[in-house]
């Protein structure tokens, strides 16, 4: 029996089914579905005014210094206006992509419903990876860095990852068997080695062995998915939580080291690198900061090890009333300062944010589309050289904030250590 071969009728057959199937708006959907902080920005999503390849997001900085009080007859004060800055976000561009081999499609022209299935499993588990990457971008700090391993001499396959971010990594499947990666520095993403793929990790021993050796590998080598960083353009990821809270650098095009920029800050409390307990007193100082600063949090988001903390801090103060009902560790409804206290399984380690939606906001250039919407003709394209057929689906946006100094975070908090 002669192998089955796709054709253009047979691509053409179904490619009313395949529209069916794969919708603009499902990969929306599914990107902000059942992941705490994605779900989160669903609701503080805005689009802003654009200007090309960015958008310009209006601040007010400052008052105007034309107030005065004078006895009756004496001179006002000088007249003065309020003063105003603008922020520039540049769009960042993420892209979901499938493949389907030839002989699954040719299975359409007779077992069609059994092929379709087979195309819908592929859309559903890359616009799962899609998800879980847009998760981690949100949560990080923009450079795309994914950890940093010790040296190990070079000539080995297996390195080991050293820092919190990295084993942070592991833990929560940021890398993971099958992806692609490179080593090297923010200067030079590729230094070490470029474009290995992971074929296995070990969280006892936060380990990840690549598909070939590699030459050298030395302390401070940070780790990046595979070209999403490059030594002449930077990083191609957008901006996450850690950039726009952490970071006391240039955001926006403002730099708030500069002069009258001191308001373009987070406001942030740590311990010089030195981990603490969290204590009821540390989140109490850090929303008294916000207030002073003209912010007020609404949610509280921290690791599975800050919801276990702040959950012991408030178990003893409860008081018996009854044996009805009685549960131990029940995360579920735990709040400061009558906010909710959200524990994420996916948040960065050794810190509580305290985040409110007027301060953040998502600009785009317009929802997920696939590449047929722009260049026209059918969702599956051939791929030149392979007997198979592929879709391109891409959203052009990123995470922005128009008052930084709303938003907190509380630093350097015992916790996780790895393993």
């Amino acid at each position: 029996m002669a192998t089955p071969v796709a054709d253009p009728a047979a691509i053409a057959a179904v490619q009313d089914i395949l529209r069916e199937v794969w919708v603009a708006d499902a990969l929306e959907s599914q990107l902000l579905e059942e992941t705490i902080l994605l779900d989160w920005i669903e609701d503080v999503t805005d689009y802003t005014d654009s200007d090309g390849l960015r958008a310009s997001v209006p601040l007010r900085t400052g008052r105007s210094g034309g107030i005065s009080s004078r006895h009756i007859g004496a001179t006002l004060g000088p007249a003065g206006h309020q003063r105003v800055a603008k922020a520039y976000y540049n769009y960042t561009f993420h892209y979901a992509t499938v493949k389907i081999l030839g002989p699954i499609v040719a299975k359409m022209k007779t077992q069609r419903q059994a092929a379709v299935r087979e195309v819908d499993f592929e859309v559903k588990t890359v616009l799962e990876d899609a998800k879980q990457d847009l998760q981690r971008q949100l949560q990080c700090d923009g450079t795309g860095a994914l950890g940093t391993v010790a040296d190990n001499g070079g000539g080995v396959a297996t390195i080991v990852v050293t820092d919190a971010l990295g084993k942070h990594a592991i833990r929560c499947g940021w890398i993971y068997e099958g992806m692609w990666l490179d080593g090297g520095s923010l200067a030079n993403p590729t230094l070490r080695f470029q474009g290995q793929q992971v074929i296995d990790i070990d969280t006892d021993t936060n380990t990840i062995t690549l598909d070939a050796t590699v030459d050298t590998i030395d302390a401070n080598t940070v780790l990046f998915r595979y070209g999403n960083r490059t030594a002449a353009a930077g990083s191609a990821e957008m901006m996450g939580l850690d950039g726009i809270i952490k970071s006391t650098g240039t955001l926006g095009g403002i730099d708030p080291t500069s002069s009258g920029n001191k308001y373009w800050r987070a406001t942030t409390l740590g311990n010089s690198g030195t981990l603490r307990a969290m204590s009821i007193d540390l989140l109490m100082q850090v929303e008294q900061k916000l207030r002073q600063r003209g912010g007020k949090s609404e949610l509280l988001t921290g690791d599975l090890d800050q919801e276990r903390a702040y959950y012991n801090l408030l178990e003893p103060k409860v008081r018996f009333i009854g044996d009805k009902k009685m549960s131990e560790g029940n995360l579920n409804g735990l709040e400061f300062n009558g906010k909710v206290f959200v524990g994420d399984p996916h948040h960065i380690p050794h810190k509580v944010r305290f985040l409110n939606k007027k301060s953040l906001f998502q600009i785009s250039a317009g929802p997920m589309t696939w590449q047929n919407q722009t260049t026209g003709g059918d969702i599956l394209a051939w791929s030149q050289g392979e007997d198979a057929f592929v879709a391109r689906a891409a959203k052009y946006g990123n995470l922005a904030t128009d008052h930084r100094r709303g938003l907190g975070a509380l630093e350097d908090l015992q916790g996780f250590t790895g393993g």
